[in-house]
């Protein structure tokens, strides 16, 4: 009888070893790389709650100082290819794009006064074909997961994105709330 419970002891624990491994495996696997062309699109997380700027914090052009005048809502997003599977995130006008703070924060230049386009980096790679290195903090490459949905994953501090309600952080390790559908408009 005792060998029968120690067997019983056994599945149990390799049963739980494989659902592990498997949740594990499935955030591991962090995707390959996306292709996405260049235009708009709207960008939701597994919530359906679209990601908006409104709900970053905004730097300012001038002085660098977080500005008191607010963009208005808009839900989507303009990709411009950096190179392959690395954007910049604008918002309509280009007088917007997503950053990484160094505080690991992600947040917004808004620059609706200024003629500053350069706040959001290069747009292509430079002279020998390598990326920016004073552009990296509002560089992203986007990772395709298996499930068809994206990961989010800023090129300076290599961190994801995630959205939690209303709320976007960055995290090391890639989870269910790092993944965001996008759909070309």
């Amino acid at each position: 009888m005792d060998v029968y419970k120690f067997g019983a002891v056994i599945c149990a624990v390799v049963v739980v070893v494989l659902l592990v491994s498997l949740t594990r495996e499935q955030f591991e696997n962090v995707g390959r790389p996306a292709d996405l062309s260049d235009g708009a699109y709207r960008i939701t997380n597994t919530s359906n709650i679209p990601l908006t700027s409104n709900i970053l914090t905004k730097v300012m052009c001038k002085d660098f100082l977080i500005g008191t005048q607010q963009p208005q809502r808009q839900l989507d997003w303009q990709l411009k290819r950096v190179a392959q599977s690395v954007y910049i995130f604008y918002k309509k006008g280009e007088k917007e794009c997503l950053y990484a703070h160094p505080s690991n924060s992600p947040r917004s230049y808004f620059f609706p006064s200024c003629d500053a386009k350069s706040l959001c980096g290069l747009e292509t790679p430079d002279h020998q074909g390598e990326l920016d290195g004073d552009s990296l903090r509002t560089y992203f490459m986007i990772l395709q997961h298996p499930s068809g949905l994206y990961y989010i994953k800023n090129m300076k501090n290599d961190m994801y994105l995630q959205m939690t309600n209303k709320r976007l952080s960055f995290t090391k390790t890639p989870n269910q709330m790092c993944l965001f559908n996008f759909k070309k408009l």
